[in-house]
């Protein structure tokens, strides 16, 4: 601390006055009369940095960003660098995703107004510069670090629960984890985990972190304590690091894909303190689902400021608005202690509305900010970003490189309003790594502040402090010890997420607490801990997990055994059952530092009551079948559900009728089944046209099964192949006829004269037998008779038979009469008859014209001629002639077999 500091703080305070004309940095403009004016931008928490920097050097790679700007996330893609962003659209979301992606952005996710995305650095300059995006800023968040098994799971006395302490005991079986963290194998050791069964299956990653930039895949940690306490429970991952609204949306997903429990081990600095942000509006969602969520309290300890804004004078430093007085003689200041090569990362916000948590919601309506002086009163750092309208939050970054002097320690903290009413309250949290932060005697009840907040503060959610496996009872510590850095809860809920005001709510977090530093393969660095109790000691050289991030996967693998025992215990029944059953750790019943105390997983598991015996399953059917023989015919296979209990089976009915259990031996009588098993059928269908049926009843629940043997059906439809009449000797072929009514095929036989010949759906012809199917296509063919007389042909097709004759008669060249129809025309023209068709024949005949010059006829629609011609029986003919070019009549005489008629045209004057 200064020397003899009270004697110079009317001059140390005058300076700062003084600084209101003058500036410490031009890089703020100042508006007339001193008043300081923000900069305007989009770009938010040093993301125009970036671009500054990218100005300066456009091909500068994702690693030397990475090195300069360490707190971002930079990965590269081809020859480019993108940044991991949250951005707030201040118009139609979908619309904003939909301009993202042609910026060439990546991991497009959307939550509410909410968005992440990966955009190449060189066009961050198009966000600042579209009117659809309210603010954006850089995925900042952490995780919750402070052949192996976990010291955890004996600490939390999960074996006394599982075999071999207990027959049958619990394992996890059937319920599946859904793990948030940043990254699942990334490092590429799962297969080793595997290997060694430290990881009992494989995990199902629904997302991996894209890129692997900064990966510790400290999600694969966290599975292997899970495995530790749960070795039957499954698990599924979806990493939790880009941005807030694919961790939102991460959440949803492991809901959906079927995860029974989630748990997460990630802060994002930006998540609201005093009202539910879209992460804590997730967790929330799935829990009203009926799935438990298990989210690390954290580990900032008590490294917190939280009071009621005090609003001081207008105008001390920059003149814009009041600052906050920290109370007592020099409250305008707090003295903050920084050592050389440490560092302090405050995260500021107060009471207001966020624009990112709510379609609803206005936005902040006050813009504070924060600043850091040294003791000369040079401005150090800042964090002075546009909040009217955005989210209320700050950050202020300072590393203490012993650049400074006067011991190079005490730095002081100012905190003022830029525009906007005084909000009632405000709250920092430190996630640097300095150890100290001093204020003055009047104002200790303000230091020492909770920091468990966003989504580990949700209603829906149980937040988990940590405790050394080694200081619990199980290993000789009563009651259990929290760990130091293990995160303090208190802070108020304050608002809606759409920024409506409520009455103050102060949630109880942590929930409870849950054992840390035990082993993994990898993760985490190894420190020795020496104990009698075998189970306890770590004289190994396997790695230990520290943190809240170690804790809330052991308690949320003791919730997957307590699913196990009743799948239908909701959330508030599993965190009831851990939290009535919590060793007390600190002052008697829940404490704002270790919740309901440490958990014992056994006296949990023993609150959760087994549900009452279901042996009546779900419907199920067993499909009939029908077949045209006899033979041995098995059922599909159904899967038996609805039942928490053994349930009895009993076939009855046909005699041949067996079933078939998980695929194995076919058996008759009766057997008992359990939920998740599988049921065949079989039976041998009758010998002859018929139907067998077998009645299946399992837990009272029956269906019948028949198999119906449909005999062969090889009577075929009547057919009728219709007789002709032609003129000499010819080959005649009869209309075609398609087989139905058979269900096999059918013999074919052809008697009757020689000629006689038959084709199958257009095949050549042949003679005497054939095969026949269902629908195939069948024509005749006789060679008429060279003299008058008829032929026949007799088919038979499945015992139905047909005659066909073809018989040969006299010619007859005489057609009927027919009569082409006088016309009258005006002028010259070519005018046509009607149209007659030649019948009364049955064989071709002469056709000839006779008349004016001008007279044709064509026959079918043929081209016109004078002719002779020949005609066939049905032929149509058609006259022409072109009328007078003068008043009178043209005429056309036609003769048809000796039948003649004459066609006149008649021009009228």
């Amino acid at each position: 601390m200064a020397a003899d500091r009270g004697a110079v703080e009317v001059v140390q305070r005058q300076k700062v006055r003084e600084r209101v004309a003058t500036p410490p940095t031009a890089a703020f403009p100042v508006a007339a009369g001193g008043q300081r004016v923000k900069k305007p931008g989009r770009l938010q928490f040093g993301l125009q940095d970036v671009v500054d920097r990218v100005t300066q050097q456009p091909t500068r790679s994702a690693g030397a960003l990475a090195s300069e700007f360490p707190r971002m996330r930079f990965v590269a893609n081809g020859e480019k660098a993108l940044v991991s962003v949250e951005i707030a659209a201040a118009g139609d979301p979908a619309s904003l995703a939909d301009q993202l992606v042609a910026l060439g952005a990546q991991n497009v996710s959307r939550f509410g107004r909410l968005l992440s995305a990966r955009v190449p650095v060189d066009r961050l300059n198009a966000l600042a510069g579209n009117a659809d995006v309210k603010f954006a800023r850089p995925v900042l968040a952490r995780t919750r670090i402070g052949s192996v098994q976990s010291q955890g799971d004996f600490a939390l006395r999960a074996p006394l629960v599982r075999p071999p302490a207990v027959a049958n005991g619990l394992t996890g079986a059937g319920v599946e984890v859904g793990v948030l963290s940043d990254s699942y194998d990334c490092l590429g050791g799962e297969s080793a985990d595997l290997a060694s069964g430290d990881i009992a299956a494989p995990v199902n990653v629904l997302k991996d972190l894209p890129g692997c930039s900064g990966a510790i895949d400290e999600g694969r940690g966290m599975a292997q304590l899970i495995a530790d306490v749960a070795p039957g429970s499954s698990q599924s991952f979806y990493t939790a690091f880009d941005g807030q609204a694919d961790f939102a949306n991460g959440i949803l997903a492991l809901a959906a894909g079927g995860a029974d429990v989630i748990v997460d081990d990630v802060i994002y600095f930006a998540e609201p303190m005093f009202l539910d942000g879209i992460i804590a509006q997730a967790a929330d969602q799935v829990v009203a689902d009926g799935v438990p969520y298990f989210s690390s309290a954290g580990n900032q300890a008590v490294r917190s400021y939280e009071a009621p804004y005090s609003a001081g004078d207008t105008g001390y430093y920059w003149g814009n608005g009041p600052y906050h007085d920290f109370g007592g003689t020099n409250g305008e200041f707090q003295s903050v202690f920084v050592r050389p090569g440490e560092d302090i990362w405050f995260w500021l916000q107060w009471d207001d509305a966020f624009f990112s948590a709510d379609p609803g919601s206005p936005g902040a309506s006050t813009d504070v900010d924060i600043f850091l002086f040294d003791l000369d009163f040079n401005l150090v750092a800042s964090g002075e970003v546009g909040n009217v309208g955005g989210d209320p939050v700050e950050n202020l970054y300072f590393f203490n490189d012993d650049y400074y002097g006067n011991g190079g320690e005490e730095f002081y903290l100012y905190i003022e309003i830029y525009e906007g009413p005084v909000p009632s309250r405000i709250k920092y949290v430190d996630f640097g790594t300095s150890n100290t932060i001093y204020q003055y005697a009047d104002v200790v009840p303000f230091t020492d502040s909770g920091t468990v907040y966003g989504k580990a503060a949700a209603a829906g959610a149980f937040a988990a402090g940590a405790a050394f496996f080694g200081n619990t009872p199980e290993c000789g510590t009563t009651p259990a010890l929290l760990e130091g850095f293990s995160s303090h809860g208190g802070t108020p809920t304050l608002r809606q997420p759409d920024g409506t005001p409520i009455t103050p709510v102060v949630r109880q977090k942590p929930d409870a607490v849950g054992p840390d530093g035990g082993n993994t393969t990898f993760f985490g660095s190894d420190t020795a801990f020496t104990s009698a109790t075998p189970e306890c000691d770590d004289s190994d050289s396997f790695p230990n997990f520290f943190g809240t991030s170690a804790s809330a996967p052991h308690l949320a693998a003791v919730a997957a055994l307590m699913l196990e025992k009743n799948p239908a215990a909701t959330p508030a029944e599993v965190y009831d059952a851990m939290r009535s059953t919590a060793s007390d750790m600190l002052v008697g019943g829940p404490d704002f530092a270790s919740g309901f105390g440490y958990v014992h997983a056994d006296a949990a598991i023993a609150q959760i009551e087994a549900p009452a015996e279901d042996t009546e399953p779900d419907a199920f059917d067993f499909e009939d079948v029908t077949v045209d023989s006899q033979q041995a015919v098995y059922s599909n296979t159904v899967t038996i559900s609805g039942i928490n209990a053994p349930a009895t089976l009993t076939l009855s009915g046909n005699s041949t009728a067996r079933f078939i259990i998980n695929g194995g031996s076919l058996q008759s009588g009766s057997t008992t089944v359990n939920n998740g098993d599988t049921v065949r059928l079989r039976m041998v269908s009758p010998p002859s046209a018929g139907t067998r049926t077998a009645t299946v009843d399992i837990g009272g629940v029956s269906d019948d099964w028949r198999v119906t043997n449909d005999s062969a059906d090889t009577t075929p439809d009547a057919f009728d192949f219709v007789d002709k009449a032609v003129v000499g000797q010819q080959a005649v072929f009869s209309n075609i006829q398609r087989i139905r009514g058979i269900n096999a095929p059918v013999t074919l036989t052809l008697n009757g004269h020689s000629s006689a010949r038959f084709s199958i759906n257009g095949g050549p012809l042949q003679s005497g037998s054939a095969t026949v199917n269902p629908k195939d296509f069948v024509r005749l063919r006789l060679v008429s008779s060279p003299t008058l007389g008829s032929r026949s042909a007799t088919v038979e097709i499945g015992g139905v038979s047909d005659s066909w004759t073809v018989t040969t008669e006299a010619a007859d060249t005489v057609p009927d009469a027919f009569d082409f129809e006088d016309v009258i025309v005006s002028g010259q023209q070519s005018v046509f008859s009607n149209i007659e068709r030649i019948d009364g024949i049955n064989t071709s005949t002469t056709i000839s014209l006779s008349g004016h010059s001008t007279a044709r006829f064509s026959i079918n629609g043929g081209s016109l001629q004078t002719g002779p011609a020949t005609v066939n029986p049905g032929d149509t003919v058609r006259l022409r002639l072109i009328s007078s070019p003068t008043a009178g009549s043209r005429s056309a005489s036609i003769d048809i077999g000796g039948v003649t008629d004459t066609w006149t045209v008649t021009t009228q004057p």
